[in-house]
């Protein structure tokens, strides 16, 4: 059975088959235990085994998502690593984790900031332009004034 983990750890089937066959089976078997039908032990038994099975499944499916994801260190935890078994001197270490330090704050100022948004518009209007030219009714679809009322 193939586990897919962006489908979660609790999937809607385990729900659905929780409330059909466990919750079922406890409600079934406390009834016949209120009526005198069954014993304490076999209400009890039946609780904690239904339980049990899901409870495995859920610990069956979180090992599956743990193996299907990828182990993906990051590359100062190389670095550390490849230091820490002797592979790496302590000058080229530090020129490697000022590279890698500089490298990630490039990233961090290029593709995180919104100052920086190559995908504006070319004429560089703001949203508080637009609104200001009547370009952008949304203020007017949420505070209609007396004459839109009408």
């Amino acid at each position: 059975m193939a586990v897919d983990p962006d489908e979660g750890l609790v999937t809607d089937l385990m729900i659905g088959l929780w409330f059909v066959i466990a919750a079922d089976l406890m409600a079934l078997t406390g009834f016949a235990w209120v009526g005198g039908y069954v014993s304490r032990a076999l209400f009890v038994a039946v609780t904690v085994a239904t339980n049990a099975v899901f409870a495995g499944w859920i610990g069956w499916r979180w090992h599956a998502i743990r193996r299907a994801q990828p182990a993906d260190r990051s590359a100062l935890e190389e670095l550390k690593q490849q230091y820490a078994a002797g592979e790496l001197s302590e000058q080229e270490f530090e020129h490697r984790l000022d590279t890698l330090i500089d490298t990630d704050d490039a990233i961090a100022t290029t593709d995180m900031d919104p100052l920086h948004d190559d995908t504006a518009a070319a004429d560089d209007t703001t949203p508080a332009d637009d609104i200001a030219a009547g370009r952008d009714d949304r203020l007017r679809r949420c505070y209609p004034s007396r004459r839109d009322r009408r």
